[in-house]
């Protein structure tokens, strides 16, 4: 019995799943052993490099110290020949890398220095002069790295004390050892990128690295396992490094009999890179090989299956194809256009249930010529030929029905290619479109008949148009008539007005100059009369005359009151501000009603109408106020902007009631207002509600 595809698959996959695992078994082991490997050939590595280095700096500091111990007995000896013991060590310390040997007094003085500039120097605040002054022991101390003052470059001290003969503090012997000297080793040996080599003193000062010193010397490596003294004498860390914050193996050996130790440090990504790289290589193969046997199991299993699969696809697609056939059949059936295609031996091998009703032919397989008949063909072999040529052709065809009406046909042939562009046959299409040129034909007509009278009713408002223009022109002439009269009639009210102003100086004038200076002398002779008089009938005489004399005088201020209402003399050498406070406090002394002037004068020189005319417009505005306001005050304003002067004037009685918003109705005293403002081509304005009062508003250009 034939195993199905479901346990065929499952035992492709066991076969594989083993196979897998096995494989990646074996890369796991190999990577593990490969990661142990590079650990312990990196930690070998630097465990025997710190163990070198100490024992190179331990014989570094030996040869420093016992030199130290050496020229500290020639000082003690005699310090005068102590030059020619230095010149004599010369070839020794240069070996060393001991460019400067300094011998400092108890008082901190320099009493010796191979360099000359140090000479007599007081460095009794230096640290190593401090530690051996204050601990009286005989012991070499190591200073952290320091700037050279005299060649600005990093140091070293070594320092030993010096005792006279009685043991007390006698001063410093030091030696100067560059931090280069010791790094020359460390720079020698290559350890990879981010490796380090580090000596650091027991309280965790660096005194010397393989790079970045300047750095270095201020970071303290005080919690460093390898420098207490509890610590084993060598051992290993892993950690970040204070300095650059790069992570390191360290391995450390301490410096026998100093108090100092060497950290070599190895870059954990420099260590681990080959095994990355190794790694890498395993995880590519390994992956690549497991892709390979699933692609194998995959390609065993497809095949098996599309072996079934095509039998199972077989079946299914020739009783789609024979569904989807009758369903295209249908579709082409449902079609309300006749729909054939022909082959390339113009035979008809399909024709949906339009083209077959028409033509009367029920089986598919004939000739186009037998299906349409020889009179019909013979009309469309051109178009066919065309078709089978690779054209599409679309035509239309009239011919005469059997009920004698001409019907119209529209017929368009589509080719037919197969997958390598050869035309194989056509498909035909047809619609019998009688009924659509019938309908385009009276649209035809309707549109003519439309155009028809489009254009005739296009001339009538062509007519109605020029009509219309020259109305308007006649009434654009008719309004600048109407405008030229509304000037002119300006111009006559401008002229009317100074006539009015000059007669009123005139009649001024003549106020001022007859009747007031005859008034005056009749006063006189008067009271000259009155003195005349006898003592008898000097008491009646008297009053009469007396009362005679107060006429004339109320008749010659009346007189003098009317000359200076009709020509305003406050206006002949003031600006309008000053005229209108001038009036208004003799106003409110003649009536009682308080008047205020707020707001400046432009600074602008006005025409001596315009200003006139305000002055009118302000007395008129004043004696309206105290005839028919009842007002207790009056508040006159002067505004002004750039182009406009404002003049305003507001009262706090009674208001009146304005009829259609303006004054024509109201008066012969606010018509005059108004015809005075508009004499000089000002905007005028009236406010006014009752009981709230009334404002009277010009506005005029300014130049």
């Amino acid at each position: 019995m034939p195993k199905s595809a479901g346990s065929l698959g499952f035992q492709f996959f066991t076969i594989f799943g083993v196979a897998i695992l096995a494989l990646w078994m074996a890369v796991a082991f190999t990577l593990q052993t490969a990661e142990r490997e590079a650990l312990q050939k990196a930690n070998t590595e630097g465990r025997n490099l710190a163990r070198s280095l100490a024992e190179h700096v331990a014989s570094s500091v030996r040869a420093v110290d016992l030199v130290l111990l050496h020229l500290r007995a020639e000082w003690s000896e005699s310090s005068a020949p102590f030059a020619d013991h230095v010149a004599r060590q010369q070839q020794y310390l240069k070996h060393e890398f001991v460019p400067q040997v300094t011998a400092v007094g108890a008082d901190g003085r320099v009493a010796f220095s191979n360099t000359p500039a140090l000479q007599r120097a007081d460095l009794s605040d230096r640290q190593y002069f401090k530690f051996h002054k204050e601990r009286g022991a005989d012991e070499l101390y190591v200073s952290a790295p320091v700037r050279s003052q005299l060649t600005g470059q990093w140091v070293i001290l070594f320092t030993r004390p010096i005792h006279d003969r009685q043991g007390r503090f006698a001063g410093v012997l030091t030696l100067s050892v560059p931090p280069p000297a010791l790094e020359r080793v460390y720079n020698d040996i290559e350890l990879g990128d981010g490796a380090t080599i580090t000596l650091a003193r027991a309280d965790g000062q660096i005194l010397a690295r393989s790079h970045d010193l300047a750095r270095a010397a201020t970071v303290s490596l005080a919690e460093v396992p390898g420098l207490r003294a509890d610590d084993a004498p060598a051992g290993e860390f892993r950690r970040k490094a204070r300095v650059d914050g790069v992570e390191r193996m360290y391995r450390y050996q301490k410096v026998r009999g100093y108090p100092m130790t060497v950290i070599v440090g190895q870059s954990v990504e420099t260590v681990s890179a080959p095994y990355r790289a190794q790694r890498r290589t395993y995880l590519v193969s390994g992956a690549f090989a497991t892709v390979l046997l699933l692609a194998v199991t995959l390609l065993l299993i497809s095949r098996r299956r599309n072996k079934e699969e095509t039998e199972r696809n077989r079946a299914r697609l020739e009783t789609d194809l024979r569904h989807k056939e009758e369903h295209l059949r249908a579709l082409f059936d449902s079609f309300p256009i006749a729909v054939a295609h022909v082959d390339k031996a113009q035979r008809v091998t399909f024709a949906n249930r339009v083209y077959r009703a028409n033509y009367g032919a029920d089986d598919a397989g004939r000739s186009m010529r037998e299906y349409v008949g020889e009179q019909v063909y013979a009309v469309l072999e051109p178009y066919v030929q065309r078709a089978l040529a690779g054209e599409e052709v679309q035509f239309e065809r009239s011919f005469a029905g059997e009920d004698g009406e001409i019907r119209t046909r529209w017929l368009r042939y589509v080719p037919d290619r197969d997958a390598s562009g050869e035309v194989i046959g056509f498909f035909g299409l047809r619609e019998d479109i009688t009924e659509r040129k019938r309908a385009e034909e009276k649209i035809r007509k309707l549109n003519e008949e439309l155009e028809q009278r489009v254009r005739e009713r296009t001339a009538e408002l062509s007519a109605a148009i020029q009509t219309l223009q020259t109305e308007v022109k006649e009434r654009r002439l008719a309004e600048a008539s109407a405008l030229g009269l509304a000037d002119r009639v300006r111009a006559m009210a401008r002229r009317v007005g100074e006539a009015q102003e000059g007669e009123r100086r005139r009649l001024a004038a003549e106020l001022h100059d007859g009747v007031c200076s005859n008034l005056a002398a009749i006063g006189l002779n008067l009271a000259l009369l009155q003195k005349q008089l006898p003592d008898g009938d000097a008491a009646s005489m008297q009053r009469r005359l007396s009362a005679l004399v107060t006429q004339i005088d109320e008749a010659k201020a009346n007189a003098k009151d009317i000359s200076v209402d009709l020509r305003p003399l406050l206006l002949h050498d003031r600006d309008l501000r000053s005229a209108l406070e001038e009036y208004g406090r003799k106003f409110e002394d003649s009536t009682g009603i308080a008047v205020e002037v707020r707001g400046a004068d432009s600074g602008r020189r006005l025409p001596a109408e315009e200003k006139i005319a305000l002055f009118r417009i302000t007395q008129e505005a004043l004696t309206n106020c105290a005839k028919h306001a009842h007002a207790k005050a009056v508040a006159i304003e002067l505004n002004t902007d750039a182009d406009h002067l404002m003049l305003s004037i507001a009262d706090d009685g009674g208001g009146i009631t304005l009829t259609g918003g303006n004054a024509d109705s109201q008066g012969l005293g606010l018509l005059s207002m108004q015809e005075r403002a508009e004499a000089i081509g000002a905007r005028w304005q009236i406010e006014s509600t009752p009981g709230e009062g009334t404002r009277v508003i010009v506005s005029v250009g300014v130049i």
